[in-house]
């Protein structure tokens, strides 16, 4: 008798093939239809790891992709999978919903995967895990600095360890102030223990510049930047700090940011720094750069440049300030290894997103809304999302732009930028609608949802509100409804999808 040949009887070797670059949605089906698939998925890293959505995996707090147990990816894959059934259901329905925070109490950021969120109120930090209900801000904080926590900064590290930068103003209520930044090493407890709390292993303090900001970090380094500083009477700021917290060195940069000229038919844009980062992939340094025509941004583009990651190191060497809040500055220069002019509208050159195993082959670098009619500018005429992508193995075209077309939604709230650790902030106070339409990018900026998310009118009871934050990969919505029609003050609730 001739037996036909299926997943459930041809060689291991040969599913594995099949499956490569298949969706965590295809892979939880397969998971789940015989004992075999099920130990075969269980057991096999590779097959996981070439899941185009895989960053879509909802980790668990301080974990990593790559310190993730092999024994646990198919449970994530499975939450990830519910999420997004949820979040893309005709209505969105939250699991459920409470209230985080009453006025005046700032939630500083949830932390990624898991339940623990941070709370910060002046100078005291709270790290709180939701799956014990509501926060207790009576309780003991965690930390308690010598001024106002201004911003904050997290990284998860792998193993249960990970990083929180915290920028402190000594006197928050002077302009240009100096600042300090704590830095702290924390230990969260694992993912089965409810009970434990994260604790403290290492407390380390720097003064900063004032009016400067950490704004990217990874690994010992951190990047600093003057927050106040813009495009103003025609000057551009071109320069940003970058901190060895572990060496207590610090590195004060200038880069020569390109104004496109020549291919700008001889336009002459004033580029400016708007944003910097680390891509842990790629291990560049990117710079994102605004070129305006006038300070008030009659036209704008934006530009990408890449950087190979400096190492830092002080003019001359001393153990002595290894033990001080003072950093050893030195001075350097970078110089860009690609630069990307971004489109300013549709073009041939923006590809389609239709295959999402094409798209992850390119590491993504940047998301944005793109204007059909730039010269409008009006919402109702904004229609793609663009997914900006790089081909390390191209190096005459190594930028490449994706097209996730959106079709009768004009009245969307969009966010983009998305990031992987945070949530991202998005929407406008003044909203009272009952039903709200969100278009993003998946985490794996491989694939763009509309999600429709009717909000409890026994939350906002008319009130005026904004959506804070939403993170579709943890399936989090936070909503801050005013208590008054200036939008100053307002209580925090969250709602789990």
């Amino acid at each position: 008798m001739r037996v036909q040949p299926n997943l459930h009887n041809i060689a291991s070797e040969l599913i594995l093939e099949i499956l490569h670059e298949a969706s965590l949605a295809t892979l939880v089906g397969v998971a789940q239809t015989s004992t075999r698939l099920y130990n075969m998925l269980k057991e096999t890293r590779s097959i996981w790891m070439s899941a185009p959505d895989i960053h879509d995996l909802p980790l668990p707090t301080a974990e990593t992709l790559s310190t993730i147990p092999t024994s646990s990816l198919l449970r994530l894959a499975i939450r990830a999978v519910d999420i997004r059934r949820n979040l893309e259901a005709p209505l969105a329905i939250p699991i459920r919903n409470f209230k985080l925070s009453e006025s005046g109490i700032n939630l500083t950021a949830f932390l990624p995967g898991g339940d623990w969120i941070l709370i910060t109120h002046c100078e005291r930090l709270w790290i709180h895990n939701l799956a014990h209900g509501a926060p207790n801000l009576d309780s003991e904080p965690i930390f308690v600095s010598t001024g106002k926590i201004q911003h904050i900064n997290f990284e998860s590290l792998g193993f249960g360890k990970a990083i929180l930068v915290l920028t402190i103003d000594d006197y928050p209520t002077h302009e240009n102030s100096p600042c300090q930044i704590s830095i702290l090493n924390l230990r969260f407890p694992v993912e089965s223990s409810l009970e434990a709390d994260p604790y403290i292993t290492r407390i380390q303090n720097y003064a900063l510049p004032d009016s400067h900001n950490v704004v990217a970090m990874h690994g010992p380094l951190l990047v600093i930047s003057d927050t106040t500083h813009g495009t103003t009477g025609g000057e551009s700021n071109n320069t940003f700090g970058i901190i060895d917290y572990q060496q207590g060195f610090g590195t004060i940069f200038s880069i020569d940011l390109p104004n496109f000229t020549d291919v700008l038919d001889g336009n002459e844009l004033i580029p400016t720094i708007a944003r910097i980062r680390f891509h842990p992939i790629l291990k560049k340094l990117i710079v994102h750069v605004h070129l305006q025509e006038t300070e008030e941004f009659l036209h704008d583009r934006r530009a990408i440049l890449l950087f190979d990651i400096p190492t830092i190191a002080p003019l001359y060497r001393t153990n002595t300030l290894l033990k001080s809040r003072e950093l050893l500055w030195s001075e350097g220069r970078l110089i860009p290894t690609h630069t990307y002019l971004i489109p300013d509208r549709l073009s041939e050159s923006i590809l389609s997103s239709r295959d999402e195993a094409t798209v992850s082959r390119y590491i993504p670098i940047d998301e944005f809304v793109l204007d059909r009619h730039p010269e409008r500018r009006s919402a109702s005429e904004t229609r793609n999302l663009i997914s900006i992508r790089f081909d390390p193995a191209s190096p005459d075209e190594s930028f490449v732009s994706f097209s996730f077309f959106l079709e009768d939604d004009p009245n969307d709230e969009f966010y983009t930028h998305f990031s992987r650790d945070h949530s991202p902030y998005l929407g406008f106070p003044g909203q009272v609608q009952d039903l709200q339409v969100i278009s993003c990018f998946n985490a794996s900026c491989t694939r763009r949802s509309r999600i429709r998310i009717p909000l409890p009118t026994e939350l906002t009871r008319g009130q005026l509100y904004m959506i804070h934050r939403f993170n579709p990969t943890d399936g989090r919505l936070v909503l801050q409804i005013y208590e008054d029609e200036e939008c100053h003050t307002g209580r925090l609730y969250m709602m789990q999808y």
